[in-house]
């Protein structure tokens, strides 16, 4: 019985250092489970709401999911980084579902202080080529009861006049 055992146990060992090997290779959690790579975009972003010190801008995302299978965001987590400036990190407090071949709305919240970030003059602001304010969100979804991180990043441009009257810049 004791034979069975250790044989058992060596197969088992084996069979752990090849799945462990074939995981090395694998790139992300898309390459893992042979899945196609979730997608983001940015609906809209504006202020939400304007304080003397604080305030928040609402980020209205969208998350593609290319799969035949639905999938479960235990966690997500992305950094925005508005006019070259950090602005930190925003997290779901609740997990969502993504649709199979659908599109999954996601509302981020970002509260700073955009005076003190922008500073008393908008000189070192990144602007687009076309007048708009650059923005980047970049982070992880993670995937499944695994939480397998598959990456997501969106970069945009917003228009400085939607924020500027708020703000008190012009006029």
């Amino acid at each position: 019985m004791t034979e069975r055992m250790t044989r058992r146990r060596v197969f088992q060992l084996g069979a752990g250092a090849t799945l462990t090997v074939s995981l090395v290779g694998c790139d992300t959690a898309a390459d893992l489970l042979n899945l196609a790579q979730p997608t983001m975009r940015v609906r809209d972003l504006a202020l939400k709401s304007v304080g003397l010190n604080r305030q928040t801008i609402g980020i209205d995302a969208a998350i593609q999911n290319p799969n035949p299978l639905s999938l479960l965001v235990n966690q997500l987590a992305m950094n925005f980084n508005f006019a070259g400036k950090d602005l930190g990190t925003a997290s779901l407090s609740n997990p969502i579902e993504l649709r199979a071949g659908d599109e999954t709305s996601v509302g981020l919240d970002y509260s700073t202080n955009l005076m003190e970030l922008l500073g008393s003059g908008l000189n070192d602001v990144q602007v687009s080529g076309t007048g708009g304010v650059l923005y980047e969100l970049a982070g992880n979804a993670n995937i499944s009861r695994f939480n397998l991180p598959v990456p997501l990043r969106y970069q945009g441009s917003v228009s400085l006049s939607d924020f500027a009257p708020m703000l008190g810049l012009f006029g």
